[in-house]
């Protein structure tokens, strides 16, 4: 578990690259008003299913790693 949450501030930290080859999941999406992640568990031989929508005033990340889902949901300038 250690491990893991050491991983999780590691790819937090310095981007996603080289986490889905430990069975740690990462996701990003960047825009102009704001960054998301989300690090995950899940099982090695299955890809996380990732969504990614980017609309006027708002930005959305969503992964399902097999058991483990997490959305992510960010509101920018000229929403209300």
């Amino acid at each position: 578990m250690f491990t893991l949450l050491m991983s999780a501030g590691l790819f937090s930290a310095f981007g996603c690259g080289g986490a889905g080859d430990r069975g740690v999941y990462c996701s990003e999406l960047a825009t102009p008003t704001g960054r998301a992640t989300i690090i995950q568990s899940g099982p090695v031989d299955k890809k996380p299913l990732v969504r990614k929508e980017v609309g006027p005033g708002y930005s959305i990340l969503e992964q399902d790693s097999g058991g483990n889902h997490a959305i992510v949901i960010q509101s920018g300038p000229g929403t209300d």
